[in-house]
């Protein structure tokens, strides 16, 4: 009887502390992503998006200024700063001019066999 007592002890213990930790550590994980939360940092990031598999861009607000910074396995670099957020006073950005339309030099080929073929580029 004392036995089983024993083998429980030793068996359910450390699954128990185990999955204490886990809870608290998936907390703190999570915790930064909880809706509802008061703004409180100075440092917001926008927006991010890959380039490459070591390297990613992203735009950061900082005191009211968006930063555009690559991020690589080298470290960050700033890339460029704008004064202001970019968005107007509804929420919506700013509408660009109309650009002209490009096109292309050369009629794009449709064939499989074709898409293959060495590009020749003007000079």
């Amino acid at each position: 009887m004392l036995w089983s007592y024993v083998l429980k002890l030793v068996v359910l213990l450390p699954l128990i502390c185990g999955l204490m930790i886990g809870c608290l550590y998936l907390w703190r994980r999570l915790e930064s992503r909880m809706p509802g939360r008061p703004a409180t940092r100075l440092i917001h990031v926008r927006e991010t998006m890959m380039i490459s598999p070591g390297l990613r861009l992203a735009v950061i607000e900082f005191e009211g200024r968006n930063l555009l910074v690559s991020v690589g396995r080298g470290g960050v670099q700033l890339v460029d700063k704008v004064e202001g957020n970019g968005v107007e006073g509804n929420g919506t950005t700013p509408a660009a001019p109309n650009p002209a339309p490009m096109t292309p030099a050369t009629p794009r080929r449709t064939d499989f066999v074709s898409r293959f073929a060495p590009k020749k580029f003007d000079q």
